[in-house]
């Protein structure tokens, strides 16, 4: 699938905001509307390490409980991070060696760019008037209660889904349904970063990509009153750091599981109990004509792949009755 090349994701909340009820003095020195509105408040709930904000370094207990505004650009380091909550809906951790810029679209919705690195996302559900978008280039993506790992790297972008579904639109046509890449948990969209053709796949997720993606689940949302409140934001440090610290020692034991996965993929077979001790799963899909294939679906879309103790198989989605996962 061809798609235009892009640099960069932007992760747009495309909320209801303030329109005409809001007044002028709330922009900023620039005339820019800022991120406070009557319902959109978006704020620093954690930080660790130095973080450099527009050009200057900020100390990472000067900038907990901060606000941001549009323009900001924000860059951490190889041991900092930073949690964004926006309102009481949403929360984004920019993980290390990682930059956004805070912009806003031609409607003064507020968006992140994410320039390089790693962003976690996690949106609870929204009412049926909001949603939660991103976009790059013409690719948009539509979400309305999920969590899922962006990662902006040299060579390819990828989003993985770790709980919910991600509506990839590659035209940008969110009117098309047909045009959706449904990306479910468990699942990675990528796409290329070549200058001539690049090229988006979806594929089952590596598992050091499933785990990075856990730490989207460990980011808590506080209600809107307490952003800035000092005893909910200690709360926070402490659950990330712990968290953090479960989730490190865990991916300890990530080589030897994803090797496991990975020798299957490569060699496009494996038997079903190789298939369950590497992906803690079978898949079982069911066609219309009865016949039934078990193993593991390693790509979704128009066509199914999956590697079955026969081999790798190519499904037409059109031809698929039923799948169910067996545990």
């Amino acid at each position: 699938m061809k798609l235009p090349d892009s640099t960069y994701l932007i992760i747009i909340s495309s909320i209801l905001l303030c329109t005409s009820a809001c007044s002028n003095d709330q922009n900023d020195d620039n005339g820019n509307p800022p991120l406070t509105t009557a319902f959109n408040n978006a704020a620093v709930t954690y930080s660790s390490g130095d973080i450099i904000k527009n050009g200057s370094t900020v100390n990472s207990g000067d900038f907990t409980g901060s606000d941001v505004a549009i323009h900001d650009d924000i860059i951490t380091g190889r041991t900092s991070s930073l949690i964004l909550q926006i309102s009481d809906y949403a929360a984004v951790r920019l993980m290390p060696d990682s930059r956004i810029r805070i912009d806003s679209d031609n409607s003064g919705s507020p968006a992140l760019t994410l320039v390089n690195g790693q962003l976690l996302v996690k949106v609870i559900k929204l009412p049926k008037d909001r949603s939660f978008r991103i976009k790059s280039g013409s690719i948009s993506a539509v979400v309305r209660g999920t969590s899922f790992r962006v990662f902006n790297g040299d060579h390819a972008t990828t989003v993985s889904v770790s709980e919910g579904k991600v509506a990839v639109y590659p035209s940008g046509n969110e009117q098309d349904p047909s045009q959706a890449i449904i990306t479910e948990q468990g699942f990675t969209v990528q796409i290329s970063k070549t200058d001539n053709k690049p090229e988006s796949l979806l594929r089952r997720s590596t598992i050091i990509e499933e785990n990075e993606a856990l730490r989207v689940n460990t980011i808590p949302i506080l209600p809107e009153n307490d952003i800035r409140n000092t005893g909910a934001l200690n709360a926070v440090k402490i659950r990330i750091h712990e968290a953090d610290n479960q989730i490190n020692n865990e991916s300890k034991l990530i080589n030897s599981i994803d090797e496991k996965r990975s020798a299957i993929i490569r060699r496009n077979i494996g038997s079903l109990a190789e298939i369950k001790d590497a992906f803690n799963r079978i898949d079982e899909i069911t066609l219309y004509n009865k016949r039934t294939l078990s193993g593991i679906i390693i790509s979704r879309g128009s066509t199914y792949v999956i590697i079955t103790p026969d081999g790798r198989k190519m499904i037409n989605e059109k031809d698929i009755l039923i799948i169910r996962i067996i545990k």
